[in-house]
């Protein structure tokens, strides 16, 4: 097993990190002066993880857990992630499930496959859902939502509340797991306040190193979207297909990106199909549809179906017949993938999430900005990635089964807790 691992594991079970091989450097940590506000954050978690280790002394009992599954309503790839995260403990005793959706439609719940079992709470009941989680037993779960996580101050209510309940489970002797996240908008207060909620949780996941390095703790887990499971689809000489979807409140593509992927498509003998993933986005993807058809290229458009689990299964069967899937939406191209569909980003001044992402993974190369990298180029780049496509299927086949390992071990070590 790698050190990572089992440092993982070794937080995920409540167990002290292993200390330097240097004593004396140890030691010159220990007695380095540490800003007060540093000291203070160390006592508070000290003696929280002393307190929820005593209280787990005593007998067993089933679990009560509490999962926060809000989210981007409409959004395929939210409910994807919120659909693995909400079912991880599955396989626990479990004695109540009471699941937060805020102001989700009915359509939402079908999406993440919420349980009739387990009792939902909206966003007028949010107060009752808080009652209940102040006054849980011990053995409580509090399970957060995965994702990008806002910090900006008007997102400050939300963060005291959960640093509340964060202290307050694991006071009682139960666990608090954050998924992998990243950081959205933020201001200073609001990460100081995160720090500290971080700083009581049990587990803690990011999907990418910066927004570690400014929480300064967890563990690096890649995107929750690469434990989807991996479909052959059609072989590569058979697909016919060059996905393309692109996101509402961006630039409209320029003329390098359409001039580039209708190059492309026509090489390798592929019609475009443009579609969303997001509802917000049909209206972006029907202009793409309709200025590929008034330069004369191939092109059809799958439109937005409001059954969205039907709507999610039509794109997977996209992703099975693409030889390429163009997009800047990061969970497009992580289900692309796992069909094994070559992930592209084309766009102008592209945001770094999709690169980050992709090359924690292993993977480089996936993002590239149109107004520096011109038609020719872009072909270039995509031909050369797709043959050497094999080597970055290794890399997604690696990453599905890393995630999957850390969610058992997580599993079995909160087994032997409950």
């Amino acid at each position: 097993m790698t050190t990572e691992n089992t440092s993982f594991l070794r937080v995920a079970s409540g167990l002290p990190k292993r200390g330097p091989e240097n004593p004396e450097k140890w030691r010159s940590k220990i007695t380095t002066p540490r800003p007060k506000s540093a000291v203070m954050l160390a006592a508070l978690g000290a003696a929280v993880t002393v307190i929820s280790t005593r209280i787990r002394r005593r007998p067993p009992s089933t679990a009560v857990i509490f999962k926060v599954a809000t989210g981007a309503y409409g959004n395929i790839g939210d409910a994807v992630i919120r659909r693995h995260v909400v079912h991880w403990f599955d396989s626990l005793p479990v004695a109540q499930s009471h699941v937060y959706i805020g102001n989700a439609p009915e359509e939402w719940i079908r999406s993440i496959a919420i349980g009739p079992e387990e009792q939902v709470y909206r966003s007028d009941a949010k107060r009752a859902w808080l009652l209940r989680l102040f006054g849980a037993p011990r053995n409580t779960i509090l399970l957060l939502d995965p994702g990008e996580v806002p910090l900006g101050w008007r997102d400050l209510p939300a963060e005291v509340v959960m640093l509340a309940a964060s202290a307050l489970v694991r006071v009682k002797g139960g666990s608090v797991i954050r998924p992998p996240r990243s950081i959205g908008r933020r201001s200073p207060l609001g990460v100081i306040v995160h720090r500290c909620a971080v700083l009581l949780s049990s587990v803690v996941m990011w999907r990418d190193a910066d927004s570690r390095r400014l929480i300064r703790r967890g563990k690096l887990v890649p995107d929750i979207a690469f434990a989807e499971p991996i479909v052959r689809g059609n072989s590569f000489e058979s697909r016919d297909v060059l996905a393309v979807s692109f996101r509402l409140g961006r630039p409209f593509p320029n003329e390098a990106v359409f001039a580039g992927i209708a190059a492309l498509a026509r090489e390798y003998s592929l019609r475009i199909v443009t579609f969303s993933q997001v509802f917000d986005d049909e209206q972006r993807n029907v202009e793409v549809y309709e200025e590929f058809v008034s330069r004369g290229v191939d092109t059809e458009h799958l439109e937005w179906s409001t059954d969205e689990l039907a709507h999610e299964a039509s794109i997977r069967d996209i992703y099975k017949r693409a030889l390429f899937t163009c997009s800047d939406r990061l969970h497009v191209l992580i289900l692309a993938s796992m069909g094994r569909s070559l992930p592209v980003e084309y766009v102008s001044a592209p945001r770094p999430k999709i690169d980050t992402v992709f090359s924690q993974v292993g993977i480089s190369g996936v993002s590239m900005d149109a107004n520096r990298v011109g038609e020719s180029e872009f072909r270039n780049i995509v031909k050369r990635r797709h043959k050497t496509r094999d080597i970055e299927h290794q890399s997604i086949t690696r990453v599905h089964g890393e995630i999957q390992f850390v969610v058992d071990n997580l599993v079995k070590e909160l087994s032997n807790a409950v």
